[in-house]
């Protein structure tokens, strides 16, 4: 099916820089360009939200986005010199499981130390390593990287995971 759109004269450099940038297609071009568009500005799907994380080493951070829905979050002590490990998990619009993973630094003398247990969740912390997001497509996946802790809460929200309807 051919459709046949207007390009007005000042928008024309535009979209013959678009089809080279896009391989000579313009077609593919202003999909990928609507596309891009409506996943930005349309509403998700409830009750996902926009989910906003920084990634990578100081002085290289960057912020990745992607719309989701927060499941958990675990945070554990690693040592007596106020450093914790710290998880955050998502479940994303496309049904994949998303892990935002870091090592951060918390103030020792607003907080005593808790041996084995975790942090409370309103701990601030500051990010002292390179965080990441990691995505699986599975939660079996996930769990396998994951403490058997942060394993045992997922477990216990089962009813906030995500439901497949099979039509068998």
């Amino acid at each position: 099916m051919n459709k046949t759109i207007y390009v007005s004269e000042d928008d024309f450099p535009i979209f013959e820089h678009a089809q080279q940038l896009f391989g000579g297609n313009l077609s593919g071009a202003i999909a990928h360009a609507i596309r891009l568009f409506v996943d930005t500005h349309a509403d998700p799907e409830p009750p996902y939200e926009e989910i906003t994380v920084v990634v990578g080493p100081p002085g290289r951070r960057r912020r990745q986005r992607f719309w989701g829905r927060h499941v958990a979050d675990w945070r554990h002590p690693e040592s007596q010199a106020g450093v914790a490990l710290a998880f955050s998990v998502y479940v994303t619009r496309h049904q994949r499981w998303a892990l935002y993973r870091r090592h951060a630094s918390y103030a020792l003398h607003e907080l005593p130390f808790f041996a084995n247990h975790s942090l409370p969740l309103d701990t601030p912390l500051l990010p002292t390593d390179a965080p990441r997001l990691e995505v699986y497509d599975h939660l079996a996946e996930l769990k396998q990287v994951i403490p058997s802790e942060l394993a045992d809460l997922l477990d216990s929200r089962a009813d906030e995971l995500p439901l497949d309807d099979l039509d068998i």
